[in-house]
């Protein structure tokens, strides 16, 4: 029942801010916008494609790495792969099993292992979460004076606070048993045991620096490549006046904000691109510009569905595709998701 409700409360979210962008925005002049790149620039288009494959490879390569953490072996192909079926999970389909918790599932069936997969891609979305507020920290000083309003202020205030307090929590161990008064509610001895093995293994990282360093280049990689997708698309339909620092700061921004609750960020994303850069290229163009990177985004998502729809003929040992049912089967271990532009 609470699963349906969640589903529910998604779909009102993303469909409810689209109906609401549609009504506010001449979507007339947003799609005459949008074509500028496809009859102008029609080369930027290749180099968008090919960015959006790299970001896929980059995605598994930061991934292998955490999961070499945890002595899990994949081929880079084949983590590749189980990104892009995240995409479709994240980005497509309405349900409550998100992309990590696909992803998770299958590098769980492949190496045999039930816990380390989740809590390599929880170490994942961690590492992704320094190196976007460190990226927005670094635009915002070299930005300031070209923040369309003060709102990113206080969010990278905010995701920077976060931040500290959770590299603290996971590097400091004196810190964490502060915090074991949590437990007590736990009245299952054996369940305090395994979340305490649990956050045994997130501080086990530390002892992995290039491992670790590995990942968080790759991230960087990721988050800058994807910034570049946006100045590049906004580029193409003549929107020259906006410097890139812009978009490195209020980009990731952006993708924070697809945390709430809806169908892979559909309509808060859209509705920030037109709160973030409505002063800097006019609502309209901001709209051009989320409309064509909702389609990349959407895009990467299909091919996810192509290659979920054909996993059983790529490996004839890879197990079929998780349901909503095997999760529950798991008494709640398995419960990572993100909805974030999942980068």
């Amino acid at each position: 029942m609470k699963k349906k409700i969640f589903n529910i409360l998604r779909i009102v979210v993303s469909l409810g801010l689209i109906i609401f962008l549609v009504s506010y925005l001449d979507i007339g002049k947003i799609v005459d916008t949008a074509s500028l790149i496809w009859s102008q620039h029609p080369g930027y288009l290749i180099v968008v494609v090919l960015g959006g494959l790299l970001l896929m490879i980059l995605e598994a390569y930061r991934l292998q790495q955490v999961l070499r953490v945890q002595k899990i072996q994949l081929p880079l192909s084949r983590l590749t792969s189980y990104c892009f079926i995240g995409m479709f999970f994240n980005n497509i389909l309405p349900t409550t099993i998100g992309g990590d918790v696909a992803k998770g599932f299958y590098i769980a069936r492949d190496s045999g292992k039930k816990t380390e997969p989740f809590v390599a891609l929880v170490v994942v979305r961690i590492i992704g979460a320094f190196c976007l507020t460190a990226v927005t920290v670094v635009a915002l000083i070299i930005g300031y004076n070209h923040l369309p309003n003060s709102t990113p202020i206080y969010m990278v205030a905010a995701l920077t606070l976060v931040n500290v307090f959770a590299l603290l929590f996971f590097t400091r161990r004196k810190l964490a048993v502060k915090f074991l008064v949590l437990l007590k509610p736990f009245k299952n001895k054996t369940l305090r045991k395994e979340i305490i093995a649990v956050y045994r293994l997130f501080h086990s990282h530390r002892r992995f620096p290039l491992q670790l360093g590995l990942a968080a280049l790759a991230t960087l990689g990721i988050e800058f490549l994807y910034i570049y997708i946006n100045f590049l698309i906004a580029r193409g339909m003549g929107f020259t006046s906006v410097g890139f620092s812009s978009f490195m700061l209020l980009v990731p921004l952006i993708a924070v904000t697809t945390l709430v609750p809806s169908i892979g960020g559909l309509g808060i994303r859209e509705g920030m691109y037109v709160w973030f850069f409505g002063n800097l290229i006019g609502e309209d163009g901001a709209g051009a510009l989320s409309l064509i990177m909702m389609v990349f985004v959407l895009s990467l998502g299909l091919v996810g569905g192509l290659v979920y729809a054909v996993s059983g003929t790529l490996r004839k040992s890879r197990p079929e595709p998780p349901r909503e049912d095997d999760f529950d089967s798991t008494g709640g271990e398995i419960s990572i998701d993100s909805s974030a532009p999942k980068f």
